[in-house]
């Protein structure tokens, strides 16, 4: 996991996306060596990655820990798209692509 962890690292260094998206808390913190306090934009920055970090629950139907209230952190993550992009636009600023990393994804 730790040399999956320096690919995305320089990953997000290299393209710069605006958002990235953690599928799961425990893909979260083993990436970032923390605790995740709650789903949402995280307020962790990493040196040299402008890129906002996003949690979301997993969506395993083993993890039923926010299996009620899922699609609420879809709804919240287009509403923080919307936000960046409406900014975007009005600073006239040209987008950069965001992605999903999700915990099933194998990280090497």
């Amino acid at each position: 996991m730790a040399a999956g962890g320096r690919i995305l690292t320089e990953k997000l260094k290299q393209y710069q996306p605006k958002i990235a998206v953690f599928v799961g808390k425990g893909i979260y913190e083993t990436f970032t060596g923390g605790k995740c306090p709650e789903m949402g934009v995280q307020k962790l920055k990493l040196p040299e990655v402008n890129s906002v970090f996003f949690v979301m629950p997993a969506t395993s139907g083993i993890c039923t820990a926010y299996a009620h209230n899922r699609a609420e952190y879809f709804h919240k993550l287009k509403e923080f798209l919307d936000s960046i992009k409406k900014e975007e636009k009005s600073d006239s600023a040209v987008s950069t692509p965001s992605f999903v990393l999700n915990a099933a994804c194998k990280m090497v």
